[in-house]
């Protein structure tokens, strides 16, 4: 099932759902959350795109583990950071560590690998 989220709003349910999130938790609506804090770098992967593949890592439950343990994040350090280009950076070298992933998450997407490890 290829993940495909349509805006920001699609992939924040997803990463909402992945971690039994509600958005009546919330204080508002995802829509209106702050854009990321920084421009991510010239040679770091799309805004969205790391958010799908954030999103794809997160639906994946051996490669989410993997990935938290990995980077020492939890959940609420995810919601916050979602779309900042620390969390951007952090999903592009766990891609690059390991071939296996980088090629499961770069086929759910539809995507070259390379466009995940820029």
């Amino acid at each position: 099932m290829a993940l495909r989220p349509s805006n920001r709003s699609d992939v924040t349910a997803r990463l909402c759902r992945a971690f039994s999130f509600s958005f009546r938790s919330l204080p508002v609506h995802p829509a209106a959350w702050p854009l990321p804090s920084g421009p991510l770098q010239p040679n770091s992967m799309d805004a969205t795109l790391a958010l799908q593949a954030l999103a794809a890592i997160i639906a994946d439950e051996p490669l989410r583990e993997r990935f938290l343990a990995l980077t020492g994040y939890d959940g609420d350090t995810i919601r916050a950071r979602a779309g900042s280009a620390d969390m951007a950076q952090a999903v592009s070298e766990f891609l690059s560590g390991h071939e296996p992933d980088l090629l499961r998450i770069a086929g759910t997407l539809g995507v070259k690998p390379e466009a995940l490890t820029a």
